[in-house]
């Protein structure tokens, strides 16, 4: 899996780590650590996809975390949209919750044209 993080000219930030499409992957330690850079404090992705990385090829198990994780963040934001039209329907959150879909949306169809 090293070799093709380095063949996707993912950023090596350390001796053995390295920054991936928002993981960051650890070699340093044994078994390898996966942690997702989504917020200020990592976390470690769930056994699933740990799964996925060890059984599948790297491109496939990459692209089902990036269209899973995205398609959360669309299902929240259509939920605020939902809440926002029924509740205080200010144009200006729901113009902005629009642009956050739209931009998840795309990048979920990026997710899907990894190779």
């Amino acid at each position: 899996m090293r070799e093709e993080l380095v063949k996707r000219n993912a950023t090596e930030i350390q001796d053995n780590k390295f920054l991936y499409k928002g993981l960051k992957f650890d070699f340093t330690v044994h078994p390898l650590e996966i942690v997702s850079t989504d917020t200020d404090f990592y976390k470690q992705i769930d056994k699933k996809y740990y799964k996925l990385f060890t059984n599948l090829y790297f491109s496939t198990a990459i692209k089902k975390y990036l269209q899973d994780k995205y398609k959360r963040k669309l299902d929240r934001v259509e939920k605020l949209i939902r809440q926002e039209v029924n509740g205080r329907n200010n144009h200006i959150s729901i113009g902005y919750l629009k642009k956050m879909r739209l931009h998840y949306i795309n990048k979920y169809k990026d997710a899907g044209n990894i190779k």
